[in-house]
């Protein structure tokens, strides 16, 4: 599993909170050698989309868009294009 991989897993994660770079780095178990991996990795995911940066430095997935929750049914006077009734 690849540091992306591995870091996508944990901002996806059920009760994962936002965290900064030193506590991802941490959760993760990496060595102070991969910060700047991490760091890259954070950035490229940020940049795509995948990962958001909140207040205070720190990180989280993005959240997917919303659903559209009106509704898709016609007008009250019927199926669309339909002739008004008089």
């Amino acid at each position: 599993m690849t540091l992306r991989d591995r870091l996508l897993a944990d901002l996806r994660a059920p009760g994962s909170k936002p965290a900064n770079p030193a506590e991802l780095a941490r959760r993760l178990r990496l060595n102070p050698k991969k910060a700047q991996e991490l760091a890259h990795e954070v950035r490229r995911l940020i940049a795509e989309g995948s990962a958001v940066r909140l207040a205070g430095e720190r990180i989280a997935a993005a959240r997917p868009p919303a659903e559209d929750k009106r509704s898709r049914r016609p007008a009250a006077g019927g199926p669309p294009g339909a002739a008004p009734s008089r």
